[in-house]
């Protein structure tokens, strides 16, 4: 069986320092710490982020926030995967910290996966991020000093 990551060319692989887009709704440019951050390197997968009703409750205006993204060391789908299920997360505890749970990239917003994770040295997860019927390369960071911000597109 061939893992997703396996099926993404290098063109899409994402490295520390790379422009890449976020995308928000509401006029809210504001990044927090332990709040995972997910960027892409296209802005049209970003778009996608900063729909109403895709992945959330919430409402307001779409934005695609432009930024520099600065990581050292990226954790992989199997090693987040491996850590929620050593940690024992479950759908609900996910469903506390978010308005859906699509899988194993949502456990990133479980505060006790990301405090394990930096434990283990890992600032960020580099991988897939699983959409409905498509899969995006993402960069998910967790502290705010590691987004610098560059543009912001309404």
């Amino acid at each position: 069986m061939i893992k997703l990551k396996e099926i993404l060319s290098e063109s899409n692989h994402i490295h520390s320092g790379d422009k890449l887009y976020s995308g928000r709704l509401g006029n809210d440019d504001k990044f927090d710490d332990w709040r995972p951050a997910f960027f892409t390197k296209n802005i049209k997968d970003a778009s996608f982020f900063a729909t109403p009703s895709v992945f959330t409750k919430n409402s307001g205006i779409p934005m695609v926030i432009e930024a520099k993204v600065v990581f050292k060391n990226s954790c992989d789908w199997d090693l987040l995967e491996n850590v929620g299920e050593e940690l024992k997360v479950t759908d609900s505890e996910v469903n506390k910290y978010i308005d859906t749970n699509n899988g194993v990239v949502d456990f990133l917003y479980v505060p006790r996966v990301l405090k394990k994770l930096e434990m283990l040295g890992y600032d960020s997860y580099v991988d897939v991020d699983v959409l409905l019927d498509q899969h995006i390369s993402v960069a998910v960071v967790w502290h705010k000093n590691q987004i610098h911000i560059l543009n912001i597109l309404g």
